[in-house]
């Protein structure tokens, strides 16, 4: 693949800031995607690799056809990390993209994936069938409002968020915040609590 240099940072980059300032990347992903799915245009599956938030404060998003071919020539493991544990098995467009930014917001909120598997056969079969703890139960620290939002746009049992509902949520978080204030002894009772239900 040959074209001009850009300077910039990756959706991976970003996820290691503070959680406001990645959640300010996020936003601006998320709102670029909603003018590409205004204009009609096919939505690309988020791919970590495939976006690059410039210094000049544009963002480039590579079409998906060249995503197809980055994947194609990806090791397994490239592929699994920058692609597989963003992107449901089953969904494409709107509902794709609306589930990938769930996960991305997961990750910056409570420090971990809701989806964990040991291979791409139990990840995909995490994805489609199971419920995955809330963001507050990972962190209880997590606003509940935020917490539904994720939750929603993970539970295909639910009807889950537009991609323009998605974007006004990620906007407010950015603008009201992640977190609650926790005592850290409630915090530390909850987290050993949302381990035990995890081990089950």
């Amino acid at each position: 693949l040959y074209g001009p240099y850009y300077e910039g940072r990756t959706i991976e980059s970003i996820a290691e800031h503070e959680p406001k300032t990645a959640m300010s990347y996020l936003s601006r992903l998320s709102q670029a995607l909603h003018v590409v799915h205004s204009q009609s245009l096919n939505l690309p599956h988020i791919q970590t690799n495939g976006v690059l938030f410039l210094d000049e404060g544009g963002i480039l998003i590579l079409p998906p056809m060249i995503l197809e071919r980055l994947r194609s020539v990806q090791i397994d493991e490239d592929r699994a990390r920058t692609y597989d544990i963003y992107n449901h098995p089953d969904l494409i467009g709107e509902e794709a993209v609306v589930f990938s930014l769930a996960i991305l917001a997961y990750r910056i909120a409570t420090g971990e994936l809701p989806f964990v598997g040991k291979d791409d056969l139990e990840l995909r079969h995490l994805m489609r069938d199971y419920k995955p703890l809330t963001a507050s139960q990972k962190n209880p620290s997590v606003r509940s409002e935020v917490s539904e939002v994720l939750a929603s746009a993970f539970d295909g049992k639910l009807e889950r968020p537009s991609l323009e509902a998605m974007n006004d949520h990620i906007a407010g978080f950015v603008s009201e915040g992640l977190f609650n204030n926790v005592d850290e002894n409630e915090k530390t009772r909850a987290i050993e609590q949302s381990a035990l239900i995890e081990e089950r």
